[in-house]
């Protein structure tokens, strides 16, 4: 009962909190133009100390549903925390952004650490 609640939490989210616009995921062996994904997206800003300075750094955070990663590549099931690679990037706002980490939250949705990056 709980897991099913839960299950449905993600996807009610994805609905309220999605972005207007969909990311476009670039996958290594993809579509040359990328795939759209849905998306709920914060670019956080943690502090950062850098040569005794303490600054504020981007640390944006993406949520996915892994059903929608897995229409697009079913051969990513085999491990939920893997979903994305390191070659993977995704544009979200026109911005270009690497994965950092993914982490699956185990009522099917992930959540991606980016980092921007230029290519």
């Amino acid at each position: 009962m709980i897991d099913r609640i839960f299950q449905q939490l993600g996807e009610a989210q994805m609905r309220v909190f999605k972005r207007d616009d969909p990311a476009t995921w670039l996958r290594p062996g993809g579509a040359d133009g990328g795939e759209k994904l849905q998306v709920r997206f914060v670019e956080n800003w943690l502090p950062r100390e850098i040569v005794d300075v303490e600054m504020l750094a981007p640390q944006p955070v993406a949520w996915v549903l892994e059903k929608d990663v897995l229409a697009i590549d079913p051969t990513r099931v085999t491990d939920l925390d893997i979903l994305f690679t390191k070659a993977d990037r995704l544009i979200i706002g026109g911005r270009r952004y690497g994965i950092e980490s993914c982490s699956s939250d185990g009522y099917g949705t992930t959540e991606v650490r980016l980092k921007r990056v230029n290519a």
